[in-house]
């Protein structure tokens, strides 16, 4: 039985009776992130199902997938009032602990979160809004704004139709929008116009192979430390930073 068929097990089916708020999470390396369940929301590729990090560890924990749950029966059955106060409650809540919020952490979109999204992003501009997704469709919905960071995830088993479709979203919506590639062995042929490669790793190991130009620090050997090492790059949710080339070559250049 595979790890994705386990999770779905294991994640309760809840209403939103069951979800009175959205839950924040936080983690060493990005602070502060809302989930959501990866059995509801979640179109994995195959390779996904496989490397996935919420398959594995802390997140898989009964708590963890209780409030992944919460969250996205939230975001499936509240109406746009109710989202809009949350998006508001939660705004002022990540700026007390820092100024960007990763969306999602494990999860994906959903049309309430893409609404929740928008107004999160739109009423406080002083929060980077960083959107990790597979889903194109609702990708396409999300509004362009400075502070609204929308990363389209790939990797080797994306079919061939994705990807087309992925390059014409980026090259429509940059430099707001960007791709970024899963990587899980040194013969992966990632296109040129992808911004970051994340190595396939866990927190307690990192790839053996030589990183990609365009590697995540954070996920190559002597590259950041795993604590805050997103806070530190900044380059996911940071239009200048990813102006300036490879984050890996900007880590090891603030090194030197």
């Amino acid at each position: 039985m595979s790890r994705l068929v386990v999770i779905r097990d294991r994640t309760p089916d809840l209403a939103l009776a069951d979800a009175y708020e959205v839950a924040l999470s936080t983690n060493s390396k990005t602070g502060v992130s809302i989930n959501v369940a990866i059995a509801r929301t979640c179109r994995p590729t195959k390779a996904c199902a496989e490397y996935c990090y919420g398959l594995v560890g802390r997140l898989t924990y009964d708590a963890a997938l209780a409030a992944q749950a919460r969250n996205a029966a939230f975001f499936a059955g509240a109406d746009k009032a109710v989202l809009r106060h949350e998006a508001r409650r939660v705004g002022r809540a990540v700026l007390k602990k820092q100024n960007f919020v990763r969306m999602f952490g494990v999860g994906d979109l959903q049309l309430g979160s893409v609404f929740f999204t928008a107004v999160l992003a739109s009423e406080f501009p002083e929060l980077s809004v960083w959107v990790s997704t597979r889903k194109l469709d609702l990708a396409r919905q999300l509004p362009l704004l400075p502070n609204l960071h929308v990363m389209l995830s790939l990797d080797a088993t994306t079919t061939r139709a994705n990807v087309v479709a992925t390059r014409v979203l980026v090259l429509k919506n940059k430099p707001q929008f960007f791709a970024a590639w899963a990587r899980g062995a040194p013969s992966d042929r990632i296109p040129r116009w992808v911004s970051v490669v994340f190595e396939e790793h866990k927190i307690s190991r990192r790839a053996a192979w030589d990183p990609e130009r365009r590697a995540c620090p954070a996920t190559v050997r002597g590259g950041a430390e795993h604590e805050g090492a997103c806070e530190r790059c900044r380059f996911c949710f940071d239009v200048g930073r990813r102006a300036e080339g490879s984050p890996l070559v900007q880590v090891r250049r603030s090194k030197t």
